[in-house]
């Protein structure tokens, strides 16, 4: 498997219980020299953007999906792709936030280069929430 063993939860609030750098995969290959792409903001913003779908969380939907995208050379997310869908709602949500944060691009020998990136996302409902209130990010 390519994954790094590592995954970012979004609770029934719709953030982030984890936010791991580490979970953004490069599918091409960056020499040692050269930079990673990174979020502006960092991972904590994406999560930000993702909402849990109200719809999704009442039908107790959760589990994990799996996006792939481009970084253009200017930071621009393009090209998002569902690889492994959990749920329409959950998919909608999921390349909605992706496509809202930005990145600073990915760098070959200096030179801003678009490389293709994979992330899994888990929506994961929370036991402790209240009917009315939704729970808050988990620490």
């Amino acid at each position: 498997s390519e994954d790094s063993g590592t995954e970012s939860t979004l609770s029934d609030s719709g953030r982030a219980s984890e936010s791991d750098p580490d979970d953004v995969q490069s599918i091409a290959t960056l020499g040692v020299k050269d930079q990673k792409p990174q979020i502006v903001g960092g991972m904590g913003t994406l999560y930000l953007n993702i909402n849990y779908p109200e719809k999704a969380r009442k039908q107790g939907i959760e589990g994990r999906l799996r996006l792939e995208f481009t970084v253009e050379a200017d930071g621009e997310v393009t090209a998002v792709d569902v690889v492994d869908s959990l749920h329409p709602l959950c998919d909608s949500a999921a390349v909605e936030g992706v496509r809202s944060v930005h990145f600073v691009p990915a760098k070959r020998d200096g030179d801003p280069v678009p490389i293709r990136l994979k992330l899994p996302i888990k929506f994961q409902l929370t036991t402790a929430t209240s009917i009315n209130q939704p729970s808050g990010p988990r620490r």
